[in-house]
């Protein structure tokens, strides 16, 4: 998994971050990037990995906390997996 997350690092500008939340699930800050850019950086991540693999998007607004964006990302995470599980296409 360490390999991963390194991989996953290196892809990265100087900017971005890659963080273990737990267990299985990883959080990757990606600063400048909107939310068509964050997913096709999550796709190409997913490609990255050979198990299954699900992502979810978060794009910050104003106001918002960290709590905010992570129970956003949460939800479309849950919805990405919900697609994979139902063979839709991503």
């Amino acid at each position: 998994m360490a390999d991963l997350v390194a991989h996953w690092h290196a892809e990265l500008d100087r900017a971005g971050f890659v963080g273990r939340l737990g267990g299985d699930e990883f959080v990757a800050v990606l600063p400048g990037h909107g939310e068509e850019a964050a997913r096709r950086w999550a796709a190409l991540a997913c490609a990255w990995t050979p198990l299954p693999c699900s992502a979810g998007v978060a794009v910050h607004e104003p106001g918002d906390a960290a709590r905010d964006l992570l129970v956003r990302a949460d939800a479309d995470l849950y919805a990405d997996k919900h697609d994979r599980k139902a063979g839709a296409p991503a």
